[in-house]
């Protein structure tokens, strides 16, 4: 992730995703985390998604949520925001790995806090 410090991670869960999102979200405030978020949880479907904002659909998420299984976008916002973003210029220095090791930490925190 690339990240300025304004930076955000986005946070967004469909209708069968809440407990997910509550809990990512819980992580990232941890003491051990402190990692700054935006959380989009709402009732929406698949279907609703693809019609509305086809955008939210471009990642790894959109599969399970089309089966109805709970799972979570997480983003910096990616080319919305970055203009390098899957471009040759798209390099290792542009990184945050500060922001990025946050980001690690919640989900960790999460996948533990879920067992």
């Amino acid at each position: 992730m690339v990240a300025t410090e304004s930076t955000n991670v986005i946070i967004v869960g469909d209708r069968n995703s809440a407990v997910l999102a509550e809990t990512f979200c819980e992580q990232c405030r941890r003491e051990s985390v402190q990692l700054p978020y935006v959380c989009l949880q709402e009732d929406f479907s698949y279907e609703q998604a693809a019609y509305i904002m086809h955008d939210i659909l471009r990642s790894d998420h959109a599969p399970f949520w089309r089966e109805n299984i709970p799972a979570l976008m997480l983003t910096d916002s990616a080319d919305f925001r970055y203009p390098f973003y899957h471009t040759p210029a798209d390099t290792i220095d542009k990184l945050d790995f500060d922001f990025l090791a946050k980001a690690c930490r919640a989900v960790v925190a999460m996948a533990l806090a879920l067992e």
